[in-house]
């Protein structure tokens, strides 16, 4: 089935985790899905993950899929470095034109130093570390201790978290997984295959 409901664009920074957005990726890229899963750098260069593998992206970040459906950034250890401020951009066009930004990990710190936490229920790895990394941070309040949270425009997820974001975005794009979403779920976090 040739995808029709749009794209969605996984944005990898260099050493990015490979594990963070696996598994959300996969399930949108089903072609039963409807969507389409697009890779993006700063540069729409190469990048390697933490675990070593290279990814040759197909966006760069100033050439933004007309049809996107949902951005996600996914986490790694290059986010504070200034590499990936190109990046900002493509999140503003996003919260102006109402498209949902999904963020895990260390992308969750670079969007509190940022500012686009401020307003919005949101988690990351841990409220101190944006204390530590992202000084004008100022959403405190609004930090949630769970692995991840659905803030309306922003999903927010901490790196240990990748099944509970990958349920929050697949929920929010509509997709339904083999088995329906608890039973996915489900399997995913014990390891085991049940229906029941």
């Amino acid at each position: 089935m040739e995808p029709s409901k749009g794209s969605v664009v996984a944005y990898l920074p260099e050493r990015f985790a490979d594990w963070e957005a696996g598994l959300a990726c996969a399930e949108l890229n089903r072609p039963t899905a409807g969507y389409r899963v697009r890779t993006m750098s700063a540069d729409g260069g190469l990048r390697r993950s933490i675990g070593g593998l290279a990814v040759q992206c197909d966006l760069a970040a100033d050439s933004l899929p007309e049809d996107l459906r949902l951005l996600i950034l996914i986490g790694g250890e290059t986010w504070l470095d200034g590499s990936n401020d190109a990046v900002l951009a493509v999140i503003d066009d996003c919260v102006a034109g109402g498209v949902p930004v999904a963020a895990i990990c260390g992308a969750c710190t670079f969007l509190a130093r940022h500012g686009y936490l401020d307003a919005c229920d949101h988690t990351g790895n841990a409220d101190f570390e944006f204390a530590q990394l992202a000084p004008a941070y100022r959403g405190q309040e609004h930090f949630r201790f769970e692995p991840a949270v659905d803030g309306g425009a922003i999903i927010t997820a901490s790196g240990a978290a990748s099944v509970e974001f990958a349920r929050l975005v697949v929920e929010r794009l509509g997709v339904e997984p083999w088995g329906g979403v608890d039973t996915w779920f489900a399997a995913f976090k014990r390891g085991v295959f049940v229906t029941a």
